[in-house]
């Protein structure tokens, strides 16, 4: 069995106390993190399967492209520079697509009666 600490003078726990602090310094009662593409500190943020941090779609996006890079089997550190662009562009492509078409979806289901 767990004990809960409550404040006498709030009537809180400790997690509530915290949340409330948290709420009235930031304006938000999520925790802050830090995204692994663009370095910014942010409570909107999604979590990556790998655990890693992204703020939004693009930085999303961009370690996508990074992982897709790093497991193509094409890739290794003796190639030369040309090749290694040929392969980023390809990726950057596959993934702009799939975003572009995922996007275009999107656009279609979430709004049937728009007559554009």
């Amino acid at each position: 069995m767990t004990k809960v600490n409550i404040d006498e003078f709030t009537l809180l726990c400790e997690k509530c106390t915290m949340m409330k602090e948290n709420q009235e310094r930031y304006g938000t009662s999520r925790a802050i993190k830090q995204c692994k593409v663009c370095k910014i500190h942010t409570d909107y943020y999604e979590s990556r399967a790998g655990g890693d941090i992204v703020c939004g779609s693009l930085c999303n996006d961009t370690l996508t492209t990074i992982n897709k890079i790093y497991s193509d089997k094409r890739y290794n550190q003796k190639v030369s520079e040309n090749f290694i662009e040929e392969i980023i562009q390809h990726k950057c492509q596959n993934v702009a697509r799939k975003r572009f078409e995922q996007y275009d979806n999107d656009v279609y289901e979430s709004d049937p009666e728009d007559n554009y």
